[in-house]
Order: C-alpha cells, then structure tokens, then sequence
C-alpha cells in the first residue's frame, strides 16, 4: 500500500524537525529515528507519546507512535512498549503496512492536508514563496478531495431510488408455491442449519505459557465457518525478508488449530490467513497482526 511520508515538520511544541509522520490507508505513524541504545530510550516514549497526542489532537485522527533504534533488540525487531511501537529501522517498512486506525483511501489526502496546515516545513528557501506553495498545494488537495465528494454524492442519488424500487418490487413479489419447496433435506443442508455462515472471518490468537521461561504460545482461535470452506492456511511473515511462510492448516472447529510457539514477550508477528474451498480456490487472504503479552514467561 502506499504511504506519503512527511518529514522536517515542526509543530511548536511537540514534533521536531527530526520527525517523520506516515500517511497511507493503514494510518498515521509518527515515526522518531533516533541514535540511542535501548537502555536510554525508555524515558524518551513518553515524550514520543505526548508528541503524538498533540498532533492526532490537530488532524482529528489517531496517530500511532514509533520510535526507531539503530542497535538490535534483545527480544526481536519489534517491541510494544506502553503503546509505542520500538524497532528497527528495516522494520519501519513492515510496521506502518499494519492497518492500526485504516483510513478510507479516499480521505488519506485530506488527512496528508490536515498534517500539513498543523505543522511548518522550516527548510523552505524563501518564506513567502514557500507559504504560497504550500497554500496552493492545499488548495488542490482540498479541491481534488471536494470533487471526489461530489461524485460520490451523485452516485448516492441515483443508487438510492433504484435501491428502493428494487426492494419494493421484491417484497410485493408473490411467494413461492408449495410444490416447488423440496420436501427433503439432505445432509449438507442440515449441516448449513446448524452451522450458521459468518459474514468475514474473525482471526484472533489466544495467548498460553506452556512452560515458565520458554516463551509464549499464541493459539489461533476458528475464525468462523464460510459456504464450501475446505480449510484455513495460516503463514507468518519474515521482518527481514517480507517473505510468507506456511505454519498450518484450521480445518474445523473442534480439531486442533494453529499454534505460534516460544515467542518473546511484547512481540509482534505479521499473520496472513487464507481461506481454502472445497473446489480448490482460494479466497482474499486476511492480515492480522498478532500482539504477544507484555509479560514474562
């Protein structure tokens, strides 16, 4: 997904010019690079998390922090401290595709505009000639924003009495006849009575400490059941790589699932979930981005 990245803004009193804020359909990231170790670092994420409230408080958006190391962590790429994300800088790339608060892709310029007006780019040449780009790229931002608004109110118009006469139509419709209801139910349809569908499925993971001191088990729990489904194919992604890779199969609510196994506290690993049919096609597939405890075990 594309992300705009903004850099060498200055919000009086809260972001520095060192700051990078990341815009795109999966959210706003308030991104910090900074060249400190880990052990010097926990006293800066709170000043991180004031500078993100300040500036989700201007765009009227959530902005989700990330504060970048240069030096390994000991517990993996990525940490959750508090509710700030740590990680390297190879990660950033991987963390800001996570959808945290997705923004339509139709709002993400007026999002990307609403930044802009809250912050200074303080590199600009000259004052004058700079504020007047930066008025005019407003202006167009805001001018795109209203014509796709438009469009979409005129498609609203014209859909909603074709809506209502369609279900008008339907209801009046006379009802079947007798006799062409089948008078048996076979085995496939008694199982669609007692299993109702899903409308999508729900991926979660329940977190488990099998055993103290060797690190947390995340459990896939069923996601649900879908018209004609084989199974589920569960992969992880690489940090490093972005690569996927097979970690098993869900193929029904009462057998043995998926299990992520001796992971590190405060951990985050990239799940896709795919959806299997009976006649070999696959479905869209489902990206969850699991969150291991903070705890120890």
């Amino acid at each position: 997904m594309t992300q705009t990245v903004l850099s060498d803004l200055a919000l009086p009193g809260a972001l520095d010019q060192a700051d990078e804020v990341h815009v795109g359909t999966s959210g706003v990231f308030l991104v910090s690079r900074q060249t400190r170790s880990l052990d010097e670092i926990v006293e800066q994420i709170d000043a991180l998390q004031s500078k993100s409230d300040a500036l989700a408080s201007k765009i009227d958006c959530k902005v989700t922090p990330i504060y970048v190391v240069q030096n390994a962590l000991p517990s993996g790429p990525v940490v959750i401290i508090d509710r700030t994300i740590v990680c390297i800088a190879q990660a950033v790339a991987h963390v800001v595709e996570q959808r945290t608060e997705p923004i339509k892709p139709d709002d993400v310029p007026l999002v990307v505009s609403r930044v802009v007006c809250a912050a200074e780019a303080p590199r600009l040449a000259s004052p004058k000639a700079g504020k007047a780009r930066l008025i005019e790229q407003q202006q167009t931002q805001m001018r795109r924003y209203s014509r796709q608004k438009m469009v979409h109110r005129g498609f609203l118009a014209v859909m909603v009495p074709i809506l209502a006469i369609t279900a008008k139509v339907i209801w009046s419709a006379p009802p079947p006849r007798a006799s062409l209801v089948p008078k048996s139910t076979t085995t496939a349809q008694a199982l669609v009575t007692a299993a109702p569908l899903v409308d999508s499925p729900k991926i979660s993971f329940a977190p488990e400490c099998p055993v103290l001191g060797q690190g947390w088990t995340m459990a896939a729990q069923w996601p649900g059941r879908l018209a004609n489904l084989k199974s589920y194919d569960y992969l992880v992604q690489s940090i490093f790589t972005g690569e996927w890779a097979s970690v098993g199969q869900f193929t029904d609510a009462t057998t043995q699932g998926v299990a992520l196994q001796h992971l590190t506290s405060g951990s985050a690993i990239a799940v896709q979930v795919i959806p299997v049919f009976i006649d070999g096609t696959k479905g869209d597939p489902i990206v969850s981005n699991v969150v291991v405890p903070s705890d120890a075990c």
